[in-house]
């Protein structure tokens, strides 16, 4: 055994690559293909064939999804056994295939052009993996590619030609017959280059480390964290699967430069899941609303909006629009038609500063609507439906319905009766605070409205750097669900039951990579914005007040506050548990 594989050292990253290939001073370079130069955006191999799946279900219809998958995969698994120490072709498991359902060639050819199709499409290089190949290739020393796969040779090489621009040598098992697995690759790749000083660079520790080594080639095992990550996530996957969204990028492929901004950008993946499900469900209760207008109110819709609006597909035919809303722009205008409630509301009097803030909102609102529109459905958070209430009392002769994550079950009865939930109220896995800040909002918060030339009302703003969600996090959801969105169809939807499950392992079980991405994340704790502490911090509170998981300002998110005084994951997890249970039961 070689001393990476008897330290089982792993390079987790392309710098550690780097840094290995320099300590060995190689003079030839083999590489792994797969998970090692590239990787294909869906959970595991046998994605590709449900995406084909889709594609070929004409030709094969007494197929299912699942039973064509598990036909085409074993059918692989159980020639590739036979087939050593040799290997397989692509051809020979269609053939196969074909004879067990009866089909004709045409057909099965017509599934394996599907198949290659998909691989095309779903396949990418690690770039900064080829960054570094390429510099060591500059210093002359040579790269060669060897792999094993069933996919054609020439599939192969057009791939590596449209991701390598540099020399390179191929040892592809598909012309060679001769597999890594089975350790006859190796000795090809001795007979090649006689007398050099080879390292094998790869993730498997059979083929890649011990065959390697049987040879007497020295060997590099590397961990991208790519199935770490996905078996983490792995109910994040099943929910984008429920929306047909199969295929992927992750935070792996961009080697985030530091922990903090990996957690941020493995949590704005995960939220970005739920806002995919969301904005579906947004297009869903617009067209039974039939509205006019769609209006995503700031600054909780600030990522969704840019997303429907740089999507070319948006949200058609409904007319989207960005609109400057808050307790403070808004609620006021309660005061002209209702001065009693505006007063429950406030907690003050009405004078004449809340008029005039009144007026000005109540006018800019108006002229914000279309005059041949109708029917306005605004989007947003929620929790009370308050500015739903207010709003209405601005178009007075508009119909304003709401679309909401959630309203609590003390919100505005108006409110609740003229509008559809994500979700309905469960404070035990909700959480206000943490649902707003996952919502990706960097821009400022409105305070009013004013007029400027002519009939023009603009927003006022406050602006606080620490009342906005990273910038990085920001980037990253916008990023991600964008990427969502244009994969997702409303023809497939998530189940209520699966949304629920996700939402409350995210919320109510935030695990040690949200605390590590909401390290430094603040918020304000007060509608009047004073105040202001960091999630997982709680400074306020006492170690034992956090671990009973008090719920007051500076524990905005008990559930997270754990992380800030325990690290190990097991007890945090129980006293997760235990404050998800607690809150159940109060609410039954």
């Amino acid at each position: 055994m070689g001393l990476i594989m008897q330290k089982m050292k792993r390079v987790t990253c392309p710098e550690e690559l780097d840094a290995e290939i320099a300590e060995y001073g190689p003079t030839v370079l083999s590489v792994d293909l797969f998970d090692t130069l590239v990787y294909r955006r869906c959970p595991e191999p046998c994605t590709v064939f449900e995406i084909q799946f889709e594609r070929i279900k004409s030709i094969i219809p007494a197929q299912s999804c699942e039973s064509w998958r598990n036909l085409r995969s074993t059918t692989e698994s159980r020639l590739s056994k036979r087939a050593l120490p040799s290997e397989i072709l692509i051809d020979h498991i269609y053939r196969e295939i074909g004879a067990k359902t009866n089909s004709d060639w045409d057909a099965m050819c017509s599934c394996l052009d599907a198949e290659l199709s998909v691989e095309q499409e779903v396949i990418r290089p690690y770039e900064k993996v080829v960054e570094v190949l390429k510099k060591w290739n500059s210093l002359g020393i040579e790269i060669c590619i060897t792999t094993d796969t069933y996919l054609p040779v020439n599939f192969i090489k057009s791939l590596l030609a449209g991701i390598l621009t540099f020399p390179f040598m191929l040892l592809c098992s598909s012309e060679t017959m001769c597999p890594k697995r089975s350790g006859l690759a190796y000795g090809q790749l001795l007979s090649m280059y006689p007398a050099s000083r080879i390292l094998h660079i790869g993730d498997n520790l059979v083929s890649d480390i011990k065959r390697a080594e049987e040879a007497g080639i020295s060997t590099c095992l590397i961990d991208w964290g790519r199935r770490a990550f996905l078996k983490r996530n792995g109910l994040i996957i099943e929910y984008l699967k429920q929306m047909n969204i199969r295929a992927f990028n992750t935070p792996i492929e961009l080697f985030p430069s530091t922990a903090i901004e990996g957690a941020r950008h493995e949590v704005a993946w995960r939220w970005a899941a739920v806002l995919t499900d969301f904005l579906q469900s947004v297009e869903v209760a617009a067209h039974c609303y039939n509205a006019d207008e769609v209006w995503f109110l700031s600054r909780d819709c600030e990522t969704m909006y840019k997303v429907v609006k740089t999507d070319p597909r948006g949200l058609a035919p409904f007319l989207l629009k960005y609109v400057y809303a808050s307790r403070a722009a808004v609620h006021p205008i309660v005061a002209l038609r209702d001065p009693l409630l505006f007063e429950t509301w406030a907690k003050k009097g009405v004078d004449e500063e809340v008029l005039d803030k009144a007026r000005g909102a109540s006018e800019a609102y108006t002229r914000l609507a279309d005059d041949g529109s109708q029917r306005i459905m605004i989007v947003d958070n929620g929790w009370k439906g308050r500015l739903q209430v207010a709003l209405q009392m601005a178009l007075i002769k508009k119909d304003v319905r709401g679309f909401y994550f959630s309203l609590e079950d003390t919100a505005e009865t108006e409110s609740i009766t003229n509008s559809d939930l994500f979700i309905g109220w469960d404070p035990s896995m909700i959480n206000q605070s943490a649902a707003e800040s996952l919502a990706g909002y960097s821009g400022p918060g409105c305070t009013g409205y004013q007029p400027e030339s002519g009939d023009r009302w603009v927003p006022t703003f406050r602006t606080n750097e620490r009342d906005v969600s990273p910038r990085d996090y920001c980037d990253a959801l916008f990023t991600y669900l964008y990427e969502f969105w244009e994969s997702s169809a409303l023809s497939t939807r998530a189940s209520l039951e699966l949304r629920k499950s996700v939402i409350r392992e995210l919320m109510a079980f935030p695990d040690y990579i949200v605390a590590m991405a909401f390290e430094g994340w603040g918020m304000y704790t007060s509608v009047d914005g004073i105040g202001e502490v960091a999630f997982q911090g709680g400074e306020r509170l006492c170690t034992i007040s956090k671990i009973i998981g008090r719920h007051v300002g500076g524990n905005l998110w008990p559930q997270l506050a754990l992380w800030g005084v325990l690290s190990n994951r097991k007890l945090v997890r129980l006293l997760q548990a235990t404050i998800y249970a607690r809150r159940a039961l109060k609410r039954n």
